[in-house]
């Protein structure tokens, strides 16, 4: 469509005499997603906002769009143009909203307007904006009720907090209060974390959330309004990243895409998943699904960011391959895999692609809960487990007397399985529905007890149940999301890691007893094909763990620490 053409169908549609016709042809530039129609959008939102100013309902809202469209223009002839004409209307009487019977003007201050207008070319921008406050200062004398939100309408929530860990807090106009799960946020309100471990879990809307970490701190602005019925223009949140760390994950919705900012650079969203890393001098953006349009804020320079690669925006934007790109996982020695992507019914899929899939059951509904984005959180006691025996498993690991077990977790505390009666709390385990001389007879299990973690093995050198055992450090369970990995290799030495690096472990011996040999002798010749998988507790007697599972991997070897921190670069979504 050329530039004049255009120029006059959206004249025609700001003063009001859109024909049928052309308004199919409006709509027909819109759908093309060009340059044209991301112009024919922004008018539509400003005329809305206008409209709904000059029935005094929002003179803030008005204002900023106002000044950020004399901002955005070369001149403000287009506009001023337009604003003229709605500013000739006359001056008419309509009945008080609030107090019927009582009669306001309409157009007051709209002389005015024109007045600083015609003061000439050169005072064109600050005339312009002097008017506006004039003509809004007497919206505000005859009606100054209806400048404000509708009488009993508060604004609306646009995210809440789902969940959180450590130190945040949320501040509004009245202060900074510590945060809580469930918590509102409406617009111009903000979240911080504080100290390390510190994150906060925030919702928006029904498909997308962002988690911040550590000393972060984001805020969330107005949502964008409603353009005039038949438009088409939903709500959309905007969100401003001031600094700190942000995994984001922007879900396909019918919304507009989110307007993301940072101090360097503003980015469109929609149907993606990238972190984002707001610093001092830059903002660093590591995509891993979707794409993103990216605006350099100081260079102006606007790039469209694709999946596996990074962008650093600040001084200059530089675009390289993201250091989580590439196969992000191993599949040499897989044996099960769990990435619980299902989102419904009460069946967990392995999707290993190895042998004989090895389901698991969630026997109650009512103790789980699948997550939107991937993940199934387990909020009360339960056993999901597979029906059929762990054959493939226990037979090839046997082979090759090594193995390794990977969860994507989120304990629900560090407190739980934390007493002989209760713990470990099993996270992952191999095992039968009756004891051996007292014991509760497995082939492997990992558990939570309080804030370490439990690795039990049965080997010739080991009891029934796996003891003695291999415990992590104190600390290394956190109420957080976490890559937990144990591995054992074929000459019993077991290593664990939590979040791609390293934890200390120690032979945790029931009588207290303690050595620093992070072994577990033996072979694997003991392993009992006739066990069967199960997460969240234990066949025998209650072991219960509650949290959130994201990713469950068993292998019949040892991963090697280039694998595990590859693993764990990829993060819990990658297959």
């Amino acid at each position: 469509m050329k530039t004049g053409e255009l120029h006059a169908l959206l004249e025609a549609y700001r003063d009001g005499e859109l024909t049928d016709r052309d308004a199919r042809r409006l709509a027909g530039a819109i759908n093309a997603g060009d340059a044209d129609s991301d112009r024919i959008m922004a008018e539509v939102r400003f005329t809305g906002l206008l409209s709904e100013a000059l029935q005094q309902i929002d003179s803030e809202t008005f204002l900023r769009s106002f000044m950020e469209r004399l901002r955005a223009e070369e001149t403000a002839d287009d506009f001023v143009t337009a604003f003229e004409r709605r500013a000739r209307a006359p001056v008419g009487r309509r009945q008080d909203p609030h107090e019927p019977g009582r009669m306001i003007s309409r157009g007051a201050g709209r002389s005015a307007l024109r007045r600083w207008y015609t003061a000439g070319r050169g005072w064109r921008i600050t005339g312009i904006a002097a008017a506006l406050l004039v003509a809004l200062g007497a919206l505000l004398h005859h009606q100054w009720r209806a400048l404000a939100p509708i009488r009993g309408e508060a604004p609306r929530a646009v995210a809440s907090i789902a969940r959180l860990n450590g130190q945040v807090y949320v501040v509004r106009a009245g202060g900074r209060a510590a945060a809580r799960a469930g918590d509102e946020l409406k617009p111009g309100e903000q979240v911080m974390t504080a100290g390390a471990g510190s994150t906060a879990y925030v919702t928006l809307g029904a498909s997308s959330h962002l988690e911040l970490g550590a000393n972060g701190c984001v805020s969330f602005g107005p949502v964008t309004p409603s353009a005039p019925a038949g438009h088409g223009a939903l709500p959309a949140a905007r969100l401003y990243v001031q600094q700190g760390t942000v995994q984001v994950h922007a879900g396909k919705t019918a919304d507009r895409p989110t307007l993301l900012g940072t101090p360097h650079a503003a980015i469109r969203i929609a149907g993606t998943r990238f972190e984002l890393a707001v610093g001092p001098q830059a903002t660093r953006i590591d995509l891993a699904e979707g794409r993103l349009l990216v605006q350099n804020r100081t260079t102006a320079e606007t790039i469209t960011l694709e999946a596996g690669f990074q962008a650093r925006i600040g001084a200059q934007t530089v675009v390289a391959p993201s250091a989580r790109a590439g196969p992000a996982r191993t599949g040499e020695g897989l044996q099960a895999l769990y990435t619980f992507r299902e989102g419904r019914g009460r069946t967990v899929r392995d999707v290993s692609g190895i042998g004989r899939p090895l389901d698991l059951t969630i026997p109650d509904e009512q103790a789980v809960q699948w997550l939107p984005d991937g993940g199934l959180t387990v909020r009360a006691p339960t056993l999901i487990a597979s029906q059929a025996p762990a054959a493939k498993i226990t037979e090839t690991c046997r082979g090759s007397n090594a193995f390794s077990v990977e969860v994507w977790i989120r304990p629900a505390s560090v407190t739980q399985g934390g007493t002989p009666t209760t713990g470990p709390a099993r996270i992952v385990t191999v095992s039968a529905e009756h004891r051996v001389d007292g014991l509760i007879a497995r082939n492997f299990m990992l558990g939570q007890w309080a804030d370490r973690y439990d690795l039990r093995v049965r080997t010739t050198g080991t009891d029934p149940a796996g003891n003695p055992g291999v415990s992590s450090a104190r600390g290394a369970a956190r109420a957080r999301l976490t890559h937990l990995v144990l591995t054992r290799d074929a000459a019993g030495v077991v290593r664990g890691y939590v979040d791609g690096g390293p934890v200390p472990e120690r032979i945790a011996v029931e009588t207290a007893r303690e050595t620093q040999a992070p072994r577990i002798g033996g072979t694997l010749a003991r392993w009992d094909p006739r066990l069967r998988l199960a997460l969240a507790n234990e066949f025998a007697e209650p072991r219960a763990w509650c949290g959130e599972y994201h990713l469950v991997a068993i292998y019949c070897r040892a991963l090697s620490p280039a694998e595990i921190r590859a693993h764990f670069n990829a993060g819990p979504a990658a297959r």
